[in-house]
């Protein structure tokens, strides 16, 4: 399996680096907080068997540059640019796969561009009325002190028990794989996103009116927020479908990627 590393530009100048794997129709995937494109390492060799698999470098961290300052609304157009980049080369639609925060980003992406034909998006942290609030700007203010600190890891650790809510059993995962410190350089990253999430309004005419397929995918054991955002998305996307992991919460790509890999490979099926 060979990789190349492609380089494109942002709307702002930076610098956004895309790795790509494999042969076949081409799905860009993005990845959510506190990770790099090296999140998706559980799914890479099954989903690059298929497609022409593109891993981008959200700004911030990894081969990607990064703005003095960050705006969400950046994050959106990044992903839009990557798509066009991609389609350009291409000359066809470009299928995004996108996690947690990065879902945002690929949902708000879509209505950019035309470029993107295809969304599969596990659990958009998207703010609902009701919902339980995750994203508090009490958890903003600690993660703030344990990063000036240089506690990159137990500001990670305190996101995932705190924020979260993960399991010990997945964090023990999380930290035992090969790009835990590849995590732990981008931590700094954290309250920006937290703050970007808090935010976010999602806008249900616009969404109303985005009829590419979309799958949405939410594990069955998630928090309530999760289990918000996803009923939200059922009921405003047009041409969605919505699977409920069984036995999974937020990170079934690490937990379980073959579950993972096999509703993407069905609902991504000639």
């Amino acid at each position: 399996m060979t990789a190349d590393l492609l380089k494109i530009q942002s709307s702002d100048g930076i610098s956004l680096a895309i790795e790509r794997v494999g042969q076949g129709a081409p799905v860009l995937a993005i990845h959510g907080t506190t990770s790099t494109r090296g999140r998706w390492a559980p799914v890479v060799s099954a989903l690059s068997a298929h497609f022409a698999l593109y891993l981008m470098d959200r700004r911030g961290r990894g081969a990607s540059g990064d703005a003095a300052g960050h705006s969400i609304a950046l994050e959106f157009a990044d992903v839009a640019a990557a798509a066009e980049a991609i389609s350009q080369q291409t000359g066809v639609g470009v299928t995004v796969i996108a996690h947690s925060y990065g879902a945002i980003c690929a949902l708000e992406a879509a209505l950019l561009t035309p470029a993107i034909s295809r969304l599969v998006v596990y659990e958009p942290p998207i703010p609902t009325e009701g919902a339980p609030e995750s994203q508090d700007e009490s958890h903003v203010e600690r993660l703030s002190v344990l990063i000036a600190g240089g506690d990159n890891a137990g500001a990670l650790l305190y996101f995932y028990r705190t924020v979260l809510g993960m399991p010990e059993a997945q964090i023990e995962r999380l930290t035992a794989r090969g790009d835990w410190p590849a995590r732990t350089a981008v931590a700094p990253t954290l309250p920006r996103e937290i703050m970007a999430t808090r935010r976010y309004r999602f806008d249900t005419q616009r969404f109303a009116q985005l009829t590419i397929p979309t799958l949405v995918m939410v594990g069955a054991d998630s928090p309530p927020r999760y289990q918000s955002s996803t009923a939200l998305l059922a009921r405003t996307l047009p041409n969605n479908q919505t699977v409920s992991l069984a036995g999974q919460q937020h990170n079934a790509i690490d937990a379980a990627p073959d579950l993972f890999i096999r509703e993407t490979l069905r609902f991504l099926a000639p």
